[in-house]
């Protein structure tokens, strides 16, 4: 809430420069908290290539973010409630697509996260790492990023490139 006070974060991207730097875990949790501080969350996960949220939250894949442009699937019908007192819902990744960056960068991802935008307070999106486009295309359509680096584990020029590429396409770290 006191991330970024001169505008609202309603859409929060999660990503990292490398694999197994913690991102997912950063973001299924900021998911939880905010639902617990009373907030309606949708966590999305984007990560069209090696998603990991369904199997977090012990969630079907078989449907998710990959169906919502195949058809005219509303939103709604498929964002799994995570049950308990919060309002916390869950959009996996559905069935790996042939070409994920082509989708995130789409007209209908961006109607995707407006019909979100409407149904919840925060959207929360993780993203796949730095190592391939994907993240800078969503990167675009976020209010911030939040970028996770791992102590020990990150290589400071890895997190320094990952840093130029979200400042090359503007986005708010």
């Amino acid at each position: 809430e006191f991330a970024n006070v001169d505008s609202t974060l309603n859409c929060i991207l999660i990503t990292s420069p490398g694999p197994g730097e913690g991102k997912t875990t950063i973001a299924a949790n900021l998911a939880v908290i905010m639902a617990q501080g009373g907030k309606r969350v949708l966590l999305i996960d984007a990560d069209l290539r090696k998603p990991r949220i369904h199997s977090v939250f012990k969630l079907s894949n078989r449907v998710g973010l990959s169906t919502l442009f195949r058809g005219h699937t509303p939103l709604r019908s498929i964002m799994y409630p995570v049950p308990g007192p919060q309002e916390l819902f869950i959009l996996t990744s559905g069935r790996l697509p042939p070409n994920p960056t082509e989708l995130l960068a789409s007209a209908r991802m961006d109607q995707i996260l407006q019909e979100a935008k409407r149904e919840v307070d925060v959207v929360i999106i993780d993203s796949p790492p730095s190592l391939v486009a994907d993240f800078q295309v969503l990167a675009t359509k976020v209010d911030g990023v939040c970028l996770v680096v791992q102590p020990g584990h990150t290589h400071a020029d890895l997190a320094s490139a990952t840093v130029n590429q979200l400042k090359h396409v503007n986005a708010s770290l």
